[in-house]
């Protein structure tokens, strides 16, 4: 919006409408009827009298989570609000005055880590209800009140974004559902699987938990789920501790619960029966695209999945009762052979012995990648029509065959091992490691190999995770040996411990690198390329993540390919490379979360930077590159794209004039928002 059109809307409606951005504002007018105001000043709002005030969006401009932790009291003399948003801020609990507000008819806010739900049943008037999850904390599921349907009779809408699930069982038909939705099935009122029926408006993900406490078919049939056509991802979970691992009533509740045909993914977890559900059979799930069946250790054989038609990932863990895959698995229609599947999972298979083809071998035209984990009775892979990367995650105590190895290499363009040991690589033959394109240790304890990994000599990724001594140091039979091979094309180092005098004589002789990934690597206190550059020809990507010990860089003069470099939440981190700006490849310069980063390069950054973000630094760079003005900004105003802060979308919206922002809003949220 022009600044002439913004000056203009502030100024029609500011008797209605403030917008607090900074501690600079005057004091809020007692009569204002809209308020928008930045989350870390809202404690100043518990001295003002709102008694007119009908919407208050909270909003903030950094990243992570504001913590804030409100007066109980904050809402009591604002009772008219209709509209409230308090995504801007991360609450420890919501104030109980909310419990006030009974004209309220939009609320949106993140999940509090202490109860809240009992705020909610007294918002009679309540239409729209927007629940979120958190940035700053793993995603959990949100226990909504089950008595909502009796109290919120107007309720309209509910979204549930962003969380690890939500009970839905309080929610009463006419309320449209629309996110993250779970259900857990009891044995009493209220909580059978027939209450699914009333919800007729679920859109999003529905996740059924519980279901071995279903007693009869009928409850399953009651659900209907074949008329509930906005369902996207549906997940049916049996608790595998709960009972024994197979149970027959299993299977007519599975063939009951037939999911609407416009269903885009499927997910089965511990299902007890040993059939396969009829609508498997008869290519009900025409639009599937995704489908896991996980822990289903009873499931004997295995329905002609090769026919659905739009199948594109398909995952099978801890399928213990299968033996054999053939021609079953294919299906025998016109559709067959699974003809666009492009991810193909098999892991935890303890007794799959037998994989047969087909005559003609025309199977997995489309497929990109395939993952065998923990199948250690398996010798032999059958030919596919496309030749995929392949994936095999090794355990020590079961390597696979060299028989399956020599099948895998027939088949596969990439071969990828994912292992805690790389002991398995001695027995290969060196052909055998010629078709090794990528390597993934995870949670290895060995030290690094004398002769490194030269051997692998087609090796183009290589990613070390978790390995406590892999990189802590270099064999004295080593010293004139490159340990890595020059065909790697990309590193990634995490949470491992490697020194910063270590680190250049790994990248030695790589010519080929272009990218660099380090995170969480804690013993890292400077990096510098200063001795190994002239091998880094090819370097293009850094990126430097959660190394809090790193204070500096340096020696970027002769990584002439260079084009992004990334440092992110190293909160000693204070230096960049005093011989950046000769680095005339560079286009992207990103640093966020680095509070110790007060000044840029004195030389400035090199004329090729076309795009640079700055977040989260020191607050004496941030306040100079906010206030576009001193030493540090003149080092980067000339640069096209700038990206300072982060704001969330409703920021511009309350840009807009009072008629507008309404109009929007009302658009958006279907008429939750009013003017009375």
């Amino acid at each position: 919006m022009h600044d002439l059109i913004n000056d203009l809307a502030r100024n029609v409606s500011k008797d209605e409408y403030v917008r607090v951005e900074n501690d600079k504002q005057k004091k809020i007018p007692p009569n204002i009827r809209h308020l928008s105001i930045s989350a870390n000043l809202l404690g100043g709002m518990k001295k003002t009298e709102l008694r007119n005030l009908r919407t208050l969006i909270v909003w903030k401009k950094a990243w992570s989570c504001l913590k804030l932790s409100l007066p109980d009291d904050v809402f009591k003399k604002s009772k008219s609000i209709r509209v409230l948003d308090l995504n801007g801020c991360c609450l420890d609990r919501l104030p109980t005055s909310v419990e006030v507000l009974k004209h309220l008819r939009y609320f949106a806010f993140r999940v509090p880590q202490r109860p809240w739900q009992t705020s909610l049943i007294r918002l009679y008037h309540l239409e729209v209800l927007v629940t979120r999850g958190h940035s700053c904390r793993e995603s959990e599921c949100v226990n909504l009140p089950a008595n909502m349907k009796r109290n919120l009779l107007k309720l309209r809408k509910a979204f549930l974004l962003n969380v690890g699930g939500a009970t839905i069982s309080g929610f009463g038909g006419q309320t449209l559902l629309r996110g993250h939705g779970e259900f857990h099935v009891r044995k009493e009122s209220g909580y059978r699987l027939g209450e699914l029926k009333e919800m007729k408006n679920i859109s999003g993900q529905l996740k059924i938990r519980s279901l071995e406490n279903v007693e009869h078919q009928q409850e399953a049939v009651n659900a209907c789920l074949d008329c509930k056509e906005h369902i996207e991802y549906l997940e049916l979970e049996w608790s595998i501790h709960a009972r024994a691992l197979t149970c027959d009533i299993d299977n007519d509740v599975l063939s009951a619960l037939r999911p609407h045909p416009n269903l885009d993914r499927l997910k089965i977890i511990g299902y007890g029966g040993t059939r396969s559900p009829s609508w498997f059979e008869a290519n009900w799930l025409t639009a599937l695209s995704s489908l896991a069946l996980e822990n289903c250790m009873g499931w004997v054989q295995l329905p002609p999945f090769g026919q659905l038609p739009l199948l594109k990932y398909l995952e099978l863990r801890g399928m213990h009762a299968v033996r054999q895959i053939g021609q079953e698995f294919y299906g025998n229609g016109d559709i067959k052979g699974f003809p666009i599947l492009e991810d193909m999972i098999f892991d935890g298979m303890l007794n799959w012995d037998g994989w047969s083809g087909t005559e003609d071998g025309s199977l997995f035209p489309c497929l990109e990648r395939l993952l065998v984990s923990r199948c250690p009775k398996l010798r032999e892979i059958p030919t596919f029509s496309a030749t995929p990367r392949v994936e095999v995650e090794i355990s020590p105590d079961s390597p696979p065959a060299s028989c399956l190895i020599e099948s895998l290499i027939a088949t596969a363009s990439r071969l990828i091992f994912l292992v805690s040991s790389y002991s398995f690589l001695s027995d290969l033959t060196t052909e055998q490691l010629n078709h090794v394109a990528e390597l993934n240790l995870q949670n290895c304890r060995d030290p690094m190999p004398a002769g490194g990994f030269h051997r692998l000599s087609s090796l183009q990724v290589f990613r070390i995770s978790n390995c406590s001594t892999l990189l802590s140091s270099v064999s004295t039979e080593a010293v004139d040996t490159y340990l890595l091979p020059p065909s790697l094309c990309h590193i990634e180092i995490a949470q491992s411990n490697v020194h910063c005098s270590l680190l250049p004589r790994y990248l030695q002789g790589l010519t080929c690198l272009s990218t660099l990934v380090l995170n969480s690597c804690h013993l890292m206190t400077s990096l510098s390329f200063a001795s190994e550059s002239p091998h880094l020809v090819a370097l293009e990507s850094v990126t430097i993540k959660d190394c809090n010990e790193l204070a500096s860089l340096d020696g970027f003069r002769n990584l002439s390919a260079l084009r992004k470099l990334v440092v992110a939440d190293c909160y000693n981190f204070c230096s960049l490379p005093a011989d950046l700006n000769i680095v005339g490849s560079l286009e992207k310069l990103v640093i966020c979360g680095c509070p110790m980063m007060r000044f840029l390069p004195e030389n400035g950054l090199p004329a090729s930077v076309q795009t640079v973000l700055l977040s989260m630094c020191h607050p004496e760079l941030d306040t100079q590159l906010q206030m576009k003005e001193g030493a540090e900004w003149n080092k980067i105003v000339r640069i096209p794209e700038k990206k300072l802060e982060v704001y969330t979308a409703l920021i511009h919206l309350l840009q807009l004039s009072r008629p507008l922002l309404f109009a929007h809003l009302y658009l958006y949220f279907g008429g939750a928002c009013t003017n009375n």
